[in-house]
């Protein structure tokens, strides 16, 4: 199984949002993020703010810099396990799966978050955006994880909150899974 992160584990909405609001403002793009926030905040931070109008290269290192250093002081205090989650990871195990993880997060920010939520002992493998060459919703990511854990598609089930996600697992052949209280709901 190949669970996202953010938006289907845990509930790092508000850490997201109040780090990506800093950053904006840092690059002097004050722009009302509420009315892209839902459809962009799955995305790569790259797109997140390329959708703002955040192009240029020396703003968008800034931007990007300035939210991986607010995210890491915001992200650890205000994320949490979804419901359930603990009792299905669990319970996952125990039925002998093995369980990937594959974020648009990057590397650096998924460790910093991995202590304060106590979940990393059960994923065999974790990919991370900054370890591929193209995010999600490019298939990259799932193909890696299917090949670094000897699983074909066709056994593989992807799990996750968003549209990109799902397209994620459908490019690739596996079984798709979209919970429907993180990023985008049921309908879309």
């Amino acid at each position: 199984v190949i669970f996202d992160f953010d938006g289907t584990l845990v509930d790092t909405r508000a850490a997201i949002k109040q780090a990506f609001l800093r950053s904006l403002k840092d690059v002097e793009a004050p722009i009302p993020l509420e009315p892209y926030f839902n459809d962009i905040c799955s995305r790569a931070l790259v797109y997140m703010f390329a959708v703002l109008g955040v192009v240029d290269p020396k703003r968008l290192h800034k931007g990007v810099s300035q939210y991986h250093r607010h995210y890491k002081t915001i992200g650890p205090r205000n994320v949490k396990l979804y419901s359930g989650v603990l009792d299905t990871l669990n319970t996952l195990c125990e039925f002998g799966f093995t369980l990937a993880l594959g974020t648009n997060e990057i590397r650096d920010n998924l460790e910093y978050l991995f202590p304060a939520l106590d979940i990393r002992q059960y994923f065999a493998v974790t990919v991370c955006e900054d370890e591929v060459s193209y995010p999600k919703p490019h298939p990259e990511m799932a193909y890696r994880i299917l090949d670094e854990m000897g699983s074909y598609p066709s056994e593989t089930l992807m799990v996750g909150d968003s549209v990109s996600d799902i397209e994620v697992g459908k490019a690739t052949g596996c079984h798709t899974c979209g919970v429907t209280y993180g990023t985008h709901p049921e309908d879309k």
